[in-house]
C-alpha cells in the first residue's frame, strides 16, 4: 500500500500539502499508473487530518486528471500522465 509521507508546514493549507505530495509522487513515478491510493477516511486516519482535507486533496487531483474514481471501488492514478 501507497505510504504517504507529508510534512505540513503553517504557511500552506493542509490539502494544499497533500494534493501537492500526490501529485509529485505521481510525476515522479513513485506512484504508478493504475495504482490504488488509500480511501478517504484512511488517509486521514493516518495524517491525523479532516476527512473533508483528504476529500478536498482528492479533487483537485481529480480535476487536474492525476487521479480518477470508479465507484464502490476508490481512487487510482491516471494512465494518462505525460
Amino acid at each position: 500500500m501507497y505510504q504517504i509521507n507529508v510534512n505540513f508546514n503553517k504557511t500552506e493549507a493542509k490539502y494544499i500539502t497533500i494534493y501537492r505530495t500526490i501529485k509529485t509522487d505521481i510525476i515522479t513515478n513513485r506512484l504508478k499508473a493504475n495504482e490504488k491510493l488509500p480511501s478517504k477516511r484512511l488517509l486521514a486516519d493516518f495524517l491525523k487530518v479532516s476527512i473533508n482535507t483528504i476529500i478536498n486533496s482528492y479533487s483537485l487531483l481529480l480535476a487536474e486528471e492525476y487521479i480518477y474514481s470508479k465507484e464502490k471501488s476508490g481512487y487510482f492514478v491516471s494512465d494518462n500522465i505525460n
